[in-house]
């Protein structure tokens, strides 16, 4: 340091072992006198280095010439700063100046791990399975399948203006609702057929209860035996706009709108002619005809229709139908009239294609088993 030999006084109240020692604080005290009455070395007791000046203690002590801090005669806790400035100096690999120097920062406290938050458990996500039906069935007791919606004519906007026939044109769209299966049974002459989804052996027990369905009920009074339909209608989401709009004014309206509404399509495709003939090209106001009747469940929509009561040639061609349904291949429809051109396209609620159904003998089902 090339400093020449003096006694410093320092201030060592707020020392702490990470603070800066500031030179500033340095002060010289003439010893020149004390030197002589030593013999040129100064000696001082522990009493006479320590001064007392306005609350601070000073403390006295040499500086030789000497470039090494380890000439300084310093105090316990200066020394203590030395050695570590000492160290940092003597490092090879200095500390980078974005690293705190591990000396002046290593905690009190002991290491403790931090705990860890323990993760959300991961929600599972079930899945619900959505059942699948086949589109057809075949079976010693008859078969059904789709029909084909070119078949049927529908309503046009120019049919609507004009009201003639041959201004209907043929369907390109399948039917809303898809046929799922058909079941046979018989009952009791005095015997109310309504809510047949309520019987113990009736079909809808094997289908999916979260799926909304569909049900015409043939009911042929003079033999006692009834022809179920069964038709998956889609989800709201999936269902065409305008039909939905018709069809929630149908499902939830009076009896009286329903009647005026619901048209029965039949097509012998295959039969006698003389049957042909009654059941014609046409389609047929069927609540007008014959007494229907309606009921509503949580999952279902049910059509009783009572094909062979209060009409005469409803009755005949039923009577002429029941004896050879063997030997027929018959496509039905079942359509929703429009009315206006809000409710166009007109479109097919449900539809099937029967083949060679045999009525006369035991009840079975033609059903479809879901996947």
């Amino acid at each position: 340091m090339g400093v020449s030999s003096s006694t410093l006084m320092c201030c060592s109240t707020t020392f702490d072992s990470d603070e800066i020692i500031d030179c500033n604080e340095l002060r010289t005290v003439d010893t020149q006198d004390e030197k002589e009455a030593t013999g040129g070395s100064t000696v001082r007791s522990s009493t006479e280095a320590a001064q007392t000046t306005g609350g601070f203690t000073y403390h006295k002590f040499s500086v030789e010439n000497s470039s090494s801090i380890s000439s300084f005669t310093l105090p316990s806790r200066l020394r203590e700063v030395s050695k570590k400035a000492r160290k940092s100096s003597e490092c090879d690999d200095p500390t980078p100046e974005h690293e705190e120097d591990v000396s002046t920062t290593r905690s009190v406290t002991p290491d403790v791990e931090p705990q860890r938050s323990k993760p959300f458990p991961k929600k599972k996500i079930v899945e619900i399975k959505k059942w699948t039906y086949e589109s057809s069935k075949v079976s010693p007791n008859g078969s059904w399948s789709q029909a084909s919606p070119h078949n049927f004519l529908m309503r046009t906007g120019a049919y609507l203006q004009r009201r003639k026939q041959k201004l209907k044109e043929p369907c390109e769209i399948p039917a809303v609702c898809q046929c799922i299966g058909i079941e046979s049974f018989h009952f009791e002459s005095d015997e109310l057929i309504e809510n047949v989804p309520s019987r113990p052996h009736a079909m809808m027990h094997s289908f999916c209860p979260r799926d909304y369905f569909l049900i015409f009920n043939m009911v042929l009074t003079g033999a006692n035996t009834c022809v179920s339909l069964y038709y998956l209608r889609p989800p709201r989401n999936e269902c065409p706009s305008t039909w939905l709009n018709l069809w929630d004014q149908f499902e939830n309206g009076s009896d009286d709108f329903r009647n005026k509404r619901l048209k029965m399509y039949p097509i012998i495709q295959e039969g006698p002619y003389a049957l042909r003939k009654i059941a014609g090209k046409k389609p047929v106001i069927i609540g007008q005809k014959i007494p229907i009747t309606y009921y509503k469940g949580s999952n279902f929509f049910e059509i009783n229709l009572m094909c062979d009561q209060n009409n005469t040639m409803a009755k005949t061609a039923v009577k002429m139908a029941y004896g050879i349904a063997s030997k027929l291949v018959v496509d039905l429809a079942f359509i929703l009239q429009a009315e206006t051109f809000q409710e166009l396209p007109e479109l097919i609620t449900a539809s099937v294609r029967c083949e060679h159904l045999h009525l006369s003998g035991e009840p079975w089902k033609l059903g479809t088993e879901f996947r």
